[in-house]
């Protein structure tokens, strides 16, 4: 970079000279040998100066800091990460059922149109297993114990990242040249809950019978309609048995997630002294995100005048894109030319993703999720 009369001139990394691109490597080579000098001493024990190059005891080479001509714009920073703000949760998607006056969990029978009192064509089952004895059987079980929405304990995601990044341009910041690019990364996490828990209760089970008046009932499954005529049954019940008892639900379930995070945007380095300085970076950011919802749920019942009850159980899988922004800061410090160190904190937005069993749910809510990171960064 240069300075005019009127002001500053940029200049971007392309448009060095051939001449500084050697004086480049040669100060690459002269810091390579400095270093290793320096980690020879340190095994021993002994101080040792930097030294150009201990086979020929050539003078020491003095490298400043600040003069940024052997740095071609390209770099790499690998670090490790913690994200802190995603929320998990269980949902429960069975709608509590209504008691509702002629309606079964098998069935129904429902007045029709006619306004008769005694019959109607109104009802419908599911089974031929219900026809029994010139009556149909429906059945409803009242009452039922479940485990509703439950959030899981909060939990801190860890994960590596890495990070490559171009200077584009450099300007005057503080009697200093500050630094300008763009920068593409990615990083992963995983996170990995489970909860257990029982819920009691007492049910009802009710078996009401209704005549068919000496017809055949429709073969099964069947569903009558308010207003159209069809085969008729008895509009009551001609008997009825409810039976009451304890019971208890179990739910045991398992969620894992796996997050792919991949971002890009610009990023802004300004200098402090030859060694600090403060970076900024926002942009886009995607996550490739896995979820895995392991469900086993049952219901017990202490009565056998009850049927068993059956509820669905099994892994469920959802894989998609979730789409975000991100915001970094972070404090470097340059260790040689070449290596430095450091340290940030970032904040991210999401939305969510939501794997779907039949009657559950498990949900990732990203949302607004807060990290820090820290690593080593390579300059070339």
């Amino acid at each position: 970079m240069a300075r005019t009369e009127y002001g500053t001139k940029f200049e971007s990394i392309a448009s060095l000279k051939p001449s500084k691109y050697r004086r480049r490597m040669n100060r690459h080579f002269a810091l390579l040998r400095q270093t290793v000098a320096f980690a020879c001493g340190l095994t021993a024990l002994s101080p040792v100066a930097f030294a150009a190059d201990t086979s020929t005891n050539t003078a020491p080479v003095r490298v400043d800091l600040d003069d940024e001509a052997d740095h071609t714009g390209w770099f790499v920073r690998l670090g490790v990460r913690a994200t802190s703000g995603l929320k998990v949760s269980l949902q429960d998607r069975q709608a509590v059922p209504s008691i509702v006056p002629g309606q079964y969990d098998n069935g129904y029978v429902h007045p029709d149109v006619s306004g008769s009192t005694s019959s109607t064509w109104n009802w419908g089952y599911t089974s031929a297993s219900q026809v029994q004895n010139g009556s149909v059987n429906l059945t409803r079980l009242d009452g039922t114990p479940r485990a509703g929405t439950f959030d899981y304990p909060s939990k801190t995601l860890y994960g590596g990242e890495a990070v490559v990044g171009i200077e584009m341009a450099r300007f005057d910041f503080r009697k200093r040249e500050a630094k300008f690019g763009f920068e593409a990364g990615y990083s992963y996490s995983q996170i990995k809950t489970q909860s257990q828990s029982i819920s009691t209760g007492t049910v009802t089970y009710v078996s009401d019978a209704y005549s068919l008046g000496g017809l055949t009932a429709p073969a099964a499954p069947y569903s009558g309609s308010y207003s159209t005529p069809g085969q008729l049954i008895a509009l009551s019940p001609v008997s009825a048995a409810p039976v009451t008892s304890a019971a208890s639900a179990s739910l045991s379930s398992q969620v894992r997630g796996e997050f792919h995070n991949i971002r890009v945007g610009p990023w802004i380095d300004l200098p402090w002294s030859s060694r600090f300085s403060t970076a900024f970076s926002a942009g886009y950011v995607t996550i490739y995100g896995r979820g895995v919802l392991d469900l086993t749920e049952s219901v017990s019942i202490a009565s056998g005048a009850i049927p068993p009850i059956t509820l669905p159980s099994g892994r469920y899988t959802r894989t998609q894109f979730i789409p975000g922004a991100y915001v970094q800061i972070r404090l470097e410090y340059r260790l040689t030319h070449l290596i430095g160190l450091y340290v940030g904190g970032e904040f991210q937005y999401n939305t969510g993703m939501t794997v779907n069993a039949p009657t559950r749910a498990a949900r990732f809510d990203l949302g607004s999720t807060y990290g820090g990171v820290a690593g080593v960064s390579f300059n070339f």
